[in-house]
């Protein structure tokens, strides 16, 4: 399928978000950044509908509680972090942005999609169908599962499956984000 400027996502329409869309607009990504936050913006007044699958809030919690320790002094890389967890996981109580960060995706319009009986078997059958890597292939899975024909993504992978429009952030050749 084709790639898309996500700043020209149409109004009305649904669209699944993939994990680096969220961890673009949170940890404020000096290119896809805005374009991210924009879009999350426009899901959150209702401007079009959003669908975010659990497995997707799963790998954003995890990059979050990686971040905000690699932000606290736990660790220098998320290796040293996720050691250092593992032999003091009391570290964990100290998270407090995290938390918020993720409170934030229930609290916007986007309704949180779960697993369906076939989700995951739908999911085999595409990575061998599209040659996608398994998280990748659950995803494409939740958007087939529900219906979904647009993904908001980083990822080119997913322009394999032809029934998936991807719409990724964007910026012009002058690296400014397009008006």
């Amino acid at each position: 399928m084709t790639l898309n400027d996500i700043n020209n996502f149409p109004k009305e329409a649904q669209i699944l978000i993939d994990t680096n869309i969220i961890i673009y607009a949170a940890l404020a990504h000096d290119v896809f950044g805005d374009p991210s936050r924009r879009l999350l913006k426009r899901i959150e007044m209702g401007e079009i509908y959003g669908f975010i699958p659990t497995i997707v809030i799963n790998e954003v919690l995890h990059r979050f509680m990686i971040a905000e320790l690699i932000e606290n002094g736990i660790g220098l890389n998320p290796r040293d972090v996720i050691n250092k967890v593992k032999k003091a996981p009391g570290i964990l109580h100290s998270l407090s942005k995290t938390w918020i960060d993720i409170a934030y995706l229930y609290q916007i319009n986007c309704s949180i999609i779960s697993e369906k009986e076939h989700t995951f078997t739908r999911s085999l059958n595409i990575a061998k169908e599209y040659n996608l890597l398994a998280k990748d292939a659950y995803i494409a899975a939740f958007a087939y599962t529900y219906n979904l024909s647009h993904i908001a993504s980083n990822d080119k992978d997913f322009s394999r499956v032809p029934w998936l429009s991807v719409w990724r952030p964007h910026v012009d050749h002058r690296g400014d984000p397009p008006s």
